[in-house]
């Protein structure tokens, strides 16, 4: 569902579902460990989130190198690699990396989240054309906006932003 919500440096946002009832317990479940999960929130995404793109480079939010380490995972491009698998018109560039330091998200203010990611990411290559930033939940936007903010700046046309899910209140 497009959310109608304006996001700086996005042009589109899709989002599954509200941050909330059975989808958020997933989304609570598969970070926590029950990695068996991706293909089926990856299939959400596709059936609720893409099935009018025709953009098909998409570019998932890189978790942070301690997330990684204590997940055993990196989250978000696991579920952007099944949405490659599951419909091949989708090619992952997993473009985007991290250039400093970021506190976790979890409990900032809309303000304090916007500082805490301003110029933390970074990018591996040019890109050109339109492309799908994948994350699991939006919150304020924050990291989508810098992100996509990112791409923009090394050549990206426009930037969708899609996500499992999105809260309630958006700042």
């Amino acid at each position: 569902m497009q959310t109608g919500r304006q996001i700086p440096n996005v042009d589109l946002v899709i989002t599954a579902h509200p941050y909330e009832g059975w989808l958020r317990e997933k989304v609570i479940a598969y970070k926590s460990g029950e990695y068996h999960l991706a293909r089926g929130l990856a299939e959400i995404i596709i059936g609720k989130c893409l099935t009018e793109i025709d953009q098909s480079h998409l570019v998932p939010i890189p978790s942070s190198q301690e997330k990684i380490k204590i997940r055993q995972a990196d989250t978000i491009l696991n579920i952007t690699k099944q949405i490659q698998l599951l419909d091949r018109k989708f090619v992952v560039m997993p473009n985007l990396k991290l250039i400093k330091r970021v506190a976790d998200q979890v409990g900032l203010s809309h303000k304090d989240r916007i500082d805490n990611l301003e110029g933390a990411f970074g990018a591996l290559r040019k890109i050109s054309g339109d492309v799908i930033l994948i994350d699991d939940v939006i919150t304020t936007g924050s990291t989508m906006g810098s992100a996509a903010k990112t791409l923009k700046l090394v050549g990206a046309n426009s930037v969708t932003a899609v996500a499992l899910c999105s809260a309630e209140k958006m700042h």
